[in-house]
């Protein structure tokens, strides 16, 4: 074999290494953020709730007694705004006492607002409003990427979609991903005892009580060890 044919053949075998490097990987230019790809979206919803109520005693059915404490404490955790309350005008004294009963559930009384149900109602039932905001997601399961097959180092589609999905379903209040709740007003007592102290050189910090001081571990130590 002459050298020109040797030279030949350690081209093409630094072509194909060449080519072998070419091939795409995960790189600053493949990344993506996770919010934006599975963005979490806030949405307000309209619960809904009719109980039949004796517009003269007030009193309920067992069930709809249960319905009602189950409708109030949901409102009370994830309720936004005011609770609304409404009857047919023939029922002109079922509103207040439904109003009544929410206060008596714990429901401030400035948060009820008390109207007439226009619409047909041949039941005669009292209708209970209050919007709840929801958080959704893109639906995750996109398997088009064989997993087994990671030269290229490329996330799957369905990165962080899972994360994001759990958030949705943790968070407490679905408004909070949206903007942050207002900061409590300044404690001015605190204020005044903590410039109070600083002028006089005394330590600012807050006293601890004895269940709040504690030692976490003794092993190691160092001392009182066997010989």
């Amino acid at each position: 074999m002459s050298i020109k044919h040797v030279f030949r053949g350690c081209t093409a075998l630094a072509a194909l290494f060449a080519a072998a490097c070419a091939y795409p990987v995960n790189g600053p230019e493949n990344a993506h953020v996770v919010t934006d790809k599975f963005p979490i979206t806030v949405e307000p919803h309209m619960e809904t709730l009719r109980v039949s109520l004796d517009a003269a005693s007030g009193a309920m059915d067992a069930d709809g007694g249960a319905d009602l404490r189950r409708f109030v404490r949901d409102y009370l955790e994830n309720g936004s705004g005011v609770i609304g309350v409404s009857a047919p005008r023939r029922l002109g004294g079922a509103p207040n006492a439904m109003a009544a009963r929410l206060v008596a559930m714990g429901v401030p009384r400035g948060r009820i607002m008390l109207g007439a149900d226009d619409a047909a109602n041949p039941a005669d039932q009292v209708k209970l409003t209050y919007i709840r905001y929801q958080a959704h997601t893109p639906p995750c399961g996109d398997w088009s990427v064989n997993l087994g097959s990671t030269a290229a180092n490329m996330t799957s589609p369905n990165f962080g979609c899972a994360t994001q999905h759990n958030l949705a379903a943790m968070v407490t209040d679905p408004r909070d991903l949206v903007s942050p709740k207002p900061l409590d007003p300044d404690d001015a007592q605190r204020r005044l005892t903590v410039l109070d102290k600083y002028r006089k050189g005394e330590t600012t910090v807050a006293a601890k009580t004895s269940e709040q001081t504690s030692v976490v571990s003794s092993v190691a130590g160092g001392g009182g060890g066997g010989k």
